[in-house]
């Protein structure tokens, strides 16, 4: 879902950034109501994964914080360089449109590959897919 959620960014970013631009905001207002408006509900569903990640990676109640404190350790590492590159790189090297589609295209191949791994897992691993 939060690959599908990065799809109208891409492909509206402009028109509701100059929507709130024309608006009577101040420039700070209006770029944080334009963000807010853009990023809220693909950042809640990406929100959602970490979380989701501990319970599926923790295996006994004993390793909830090592793992936790492994994944967000990873999470954090990704986040500091992928805003690094992606401020002084990607937007110059691809521009916005291009690097939101490519996240949704990365995120929706993950999500599959995922499904896959899941299925395969075999008859002693059968339940429910992850949500």
């Amino acid at each position: 879902m939060a690959a599908v959620s990065i799809v109208p960014v891409a492909l509206w970013h402009q028109a509701a950034s100059q929507w709130f631009a024309d608006m009577d905001f101040h420039e700070r207002w209006g770029s944080l109501l334009a963000a807010t408006a853009l990023f809220f509900l693909p950042s809640m569903l990406l929100g959602m994964v970490s979380p989701y990640a501990v319970r599926l990676v923790a295996r006994r109640l004993s390793s909830v914080g090592t793992s936790a404190g492994a994944l967000y350790g990873i999470s954090t590492m990704g986040s500091f360089l992928g805003c690094l590159l992606t401020a002084f790189y990607f937007i110059l090297w691809m521009g916005i449109r291009h690097i939101l589609l490519l996240s949704a295209g990365a995120l929706l191949l993950i999500a599959v590959w995922l499904l896959a791994v899941w299925y395969a897992g075999g008859p002693a691993q059968k339940k429910e897919p992850p949500e």
